[in-house]
Formats: structure tokens, sequence, C-alpha cells
């Protein structure tokens, strides 16, 4: 768990993120609000792997990356991601085809990598969300 401190007003008010609703909290400190955050839904994916692609757009099927990513938070993005780009640049070097990356290159390096998210800690986080939500 990582927990920082953000003022608010005149007090500190602590911020933490934990996996779950159980996570341990440092000593000597306590969170005030859980917000829970779940994993990107497909507009914010589609946003990640837009921020991270960047020149290479036009040669990417966006639908097809959201789709088979649904289980990557935007640190998985980010490390499939640059798996392309280490790649296409070892390509380069060795081809000289100069060929951006594209949709398969993309889909390759999902396949390569192992999404953070799992059904089990996602069924745990909606079920502390449905038990525990006050509003």
């Amino acid at each position: 768990m990582s927990c920082r401190c953000v003022r608010r007003r005149r007090a500190r008010w602590p911020v933490g993120t934990v996996r779950g609703l159980w996570g341990r909290i440092p000593a000597g400190r306590r969170c005030l609000d859980l917000i829970p955050v779940g994993p990107p839904d497909s507009a914010a994916r589609e946003a990640i792997w837009r921020l991270y692609i960047g020149s290479c757009a036009e040669n990417v099927d966006f639908d097809a990356l959201v789709a088979v990513g649904e289980m990557f938070t935007p640190a998985d993005i980010e490390y499939a991601a640059r798996k392309v780009s280490r790649r296409a640049f070892e390509h380069e070097i060795t081809h000289r085809t100069g060929v951006p990356a594209g949709t398969d290159d993309f889909l390759a390096a999902i396949t390569d990598t192992r999404p953070t998210l799992t059904e089990q800690p996602l069924t745990s986080f909606d079920e502390d969300i449905e038990n525990y939500l006050r509003i």
C-alpha cells in the first residue's frame, strides 16, 4: 500500500491506495475516506493506449487493443507499449524498413504481457463496494 498525506485546509488528509478494501494501512496513519477505484473502462484504456502509441496511431486498430486488454491496468498497457517500442526499434535497426509498429505488433505484445488483474480480485472488489458503500 502507498499512503500520502494531502493537505485539506489546515489539516493533513491521508490518502491511501490498496489492492483491496482490507489492505494494510501503515502504522500511525488512518484513512478517512475510502474511494473505490476499479480498472479502467474501455474509453480510459483507449486513451491510455493513444498516450503511449503516439505517432504510429494511424496504423493501429484501437478497438482491437481495447477489447483484448480488458484486464490490463494502466501500468500493463504502458509495459506492453514499451515492448512494442523496443521490438520496433530492434527491427528497424536490423532491417531498415521504415515501417512503424501496427496492430499486430501491439496484439503480440498484449499476448506476451501477463495482466495484473484477474477475475478473483475484481469480484472481491465489486463485493466490497456493494457491501460497504455509503453515500
